[in-house]
């Protein structure tokens, strides 16, 4: 077995030989070297050891238990435990493991395959919206969202949610439109409200989101399969002046008798170009004979996107109909499918990287943590650090000075207090020239954001080995694999290995172990059809002398000069290896003529070798073998004498 599955193997092994000393208030079971093994850490193991059908007994488990740490002791003893390549090995398992036990934050394919699940259908939605900034105080931010909840219990008791809209929404639009956000797809929305969309049944009330605005809660009205998206040509007359403003009823009256005029010229037969050309006042689509861009459903007025929806299909054109913007008329000229995942995806991963979705997702794994742990800011504290900024910071050259050993604190994670010096050794180290800030004031506001960030998350990665007793038995186990496999090598399998000379005298001492038993020298032929096997057996005396070997069988005996007919092997062969060879029971000379389906042939004899012993080459792998579990005795042995080992006893 090679070093490299020799140190696998042992680190798979000692997950079951090793455990996580915790509870300081756990009797201890034994002591080696006056280091305590508590009863807690013999049982977790004892129990991991014993799911198997024969069960060993505490009493005769705790003797294998003993030597196994009777040899991590010594490995810790030799200072294999400080060596940078164990602790980059150990530490790294670590990160990997506790941010195994982290939920994840979505990734971007993750991210592109949601966006697009979500394009395949259009959800029609109404929400109610109270308003707090992103940037609020606790006591804001919990009046809004009591004030959402609220607004929640009073309808799923049964008020109208058109009706709760209209007079307590923020969103100036519910108080005409009842709050309804008509028909939109993904990324056509704030993404909370998005995801509360397609993650509510229609006809039911989500949960309160928060987005930029504030909270929300959203009632889904309808979820249809996705309309796609249409590419449209329209003539165009305007009822907003240049500032925005309705014109004046004169005008507005103009516009609507000029867009009748050209819907008249339309059923004229007119073509559609020319009547853009001759009516329509939109100056860009002139120039391309009235078409827009190809757009899909939730980014047209909700009027205009109806009129597109009734259309009967491409070459549809429709009666002048009025939106907030003016008069139009349209004609359809493309329904575009979504089209395939990978025809979207490019398409999807910038919308998605435009939307900040995964900053979103970071966001609220930020305020899980604040909320499962607890936290709190002191902003006010800040002003002391702010006062010190200076262009030095722009450079990348700031010094923390005597900030560096202030204690007030400026946040509270959990039973954590982080002060005014930790803030400032922060950003010494973490300060670049390359910042875009120009101001020291706002650099060092991005850097304390940074630094709640930083310190959640910190937070959260300690946290688990408390939260997860696994984690700390994984890490223990881990770290003891390792330990156990590099002075197991270095005292056993390297040694054996490359300890030539007591390897030698290991054979010598024990020459009578390594003895090969009576062996047969012989000769097996194997013939194949188009060979006269029986010619060929009565050849044997020649075949063991040697003065026919196997071409010359083969020119003698095949008719095809090219393909061997005949094959002659030697071997040198203990009892047990060929049961032909072991039928003959030892006689010297050929033996019968065996038949197969595809081959032919026999075995011959040559002589029987009486028990001789082995040469150290011969029987070096059983040699290394056994030197090995010597040297793990003598190695026993040594540790036994060498470390206290003190039981108190097995409950």
């Amino acid at each position: 077995m090679s070093l490299s599955m020799k140190r696998l193997t042992f680190i798979l092994f000692s997950l079951f030989m090793a455990i996580f000393l915790h509870g300081q208030q756990a009797k201890v079971l034994l002591s080696i070297d006056r280091k305590d093994i508590t009863e807690d850490e013999f049982q977790w193991m004892y129990n991991k050891n014993n799911s198997s059908v024969e069960v060993i007994s505490p009493e005769a488990y705790l003797k294998s238990y003993v030597v196994f740490q009777l040899k991590i002791r010594d490995a810790e003893k030799m200072g294999l435990d400080t060596t940078p390549a164990f602790r980059k090995d150990v530490n790294e398992f670590k990160d990997q493991l506790i941010t195994s036990y982290i939920p994840q934050e979505p990734n971007l394919d993750m991210l592109v395959k949601e966006a697009y699940e979500r394009m395949k259908s259009d959800v029609n939605a109404s929400h109610i919206l109270i308003r707090v900034a992103p940037n609020a105080s606790d006591a804001d931010t919990l009046k809004a969202f009591n004030e959402i909840f609220e607004l929640r219990e009073r309808i799923i008791n049964g008020e109208d949610f058109n009706e709760v809209a209209m007079e307590y929404s923020e969103d100036p639009a519910s108080r005409v439109n009842g709050g309804n956000l008509n028909y939109f797809t993904a990324l056509t929305m704030l993404y909370p409200i998005e995801t509360a969309a397609y993650e509510t049944l229609p006809g039911t009330i989500s949960k309160p989101v928060r987005s930029s605005m504030g909270y929300h809660i959203l009632k889904v009205n309808e979820r249809r399969p996705a309309a796609g998206r249409f590419r449209v040509a329209h003539i165009f007359t305007g009822t907003l002046d240049q500032k925005g403003e309705p014109k004046t009823e004169k005008e507005q009256e103009e516009a609507r008798l000029k867009i009748y005029a050209a819907f008249d010229s339309l059923h004229a037969g007119m073509p559609f170009t020319q009547v853009v050309q001759a009516f329509s006042e939109d100056p860009g689509a002139t120039q391309t004979g009235g078409e827009l861009p190809v757009f899909g459903v939730g980014q047209m007025v909700p009027e205009f996107e109806r009129q597109v929806f009734n259309l009967g299909g491409p070459g549809s054109i429709s009666r002048p109909f009025k939106t907030i913007f003016g008069w139009h008329i349209i004609q359809l000229l493309e329904i575009e499918p979504i089209g395939s995942f990978k025809q979207n995806k490019e398409d999807l991963q910038r919308r998605v990287i435009s939307d900040k979705r995964p900053e979103y997702h970071h966001y609220l794994h930020l305020e899980r943590v604040k909320r499962t742990y607890g936290f709190s800011a002191y902003p006010e504290e800040l002003e002391m650090v702010f006062s010190e900024g200076d262009s030095s910071l722009l450079k990348g050259e700031w010094l923390a000075g005597e900030l560096a050993a202030n204690q007030n604190t400026l946040l509270t994670i959990g039973s954590s207090d982080l002060s005014i010096g930790d803030f400032a050794e922060f950003i010494e180290v973490t300060q670049s020239s390359d910042s875009r800030a120009r101001i020291p004031r706002l650099y060092m506001t991005q850097m304390y954001h940074q630094f709640i960030d930083n310190s959640l998350l910190e937070y959260e990665y300690n946290r688990m080995p408390e939260e997860h007793s696994e984690i700390s038995h994984l890490l223990q186990e881990y770290r003891d694999g390792i330990l156990l496999f590099e002075i197991s090598n270095r005292k056993v399998w390297a040694k054996a290995l490359s300890d030539t000379a007591g390897l030698s005298s290991f054979f010598q001492n024990h020459r009578e172990q390594y003895m090969w038993e009576e062996r047969y020298d012989a000769f097996i032929i194997t013939c194949k059809p188009g060979a006269d096997v029986e010619k060929v057996r009565k050849k044997h005396k020649k075949i063991q002398s040697g003065k026919l070997d196997a071409q010359l069988l083969n020119d003698k005996y095949c008719d095809n000069d090219t393909v061997a007919c005949v094959h002659v092997s030697r071997v040198l062969t203990e009892k047990g290896v060929y049961n032909r060879i072991d039928r003959l029971d030892g006689m010297i000379g050929p033996g019968p003529i065996y038949y197969n389906k595809f081959t032919k042939g026999f075995v011959i004899i040559n002589q029987v070798l009486s028990p001789e012993p082995k040469k150290l080459a011969e029987a070096k792998g059983e040699v290394v073998s056994d030197y090995q579990k010597y040297l793990e005795e003598e190695w026993i042995e040594e540790i036994r004498q060498k470390y206290s080992v003190t039981i108190y006893g097995v409950q």
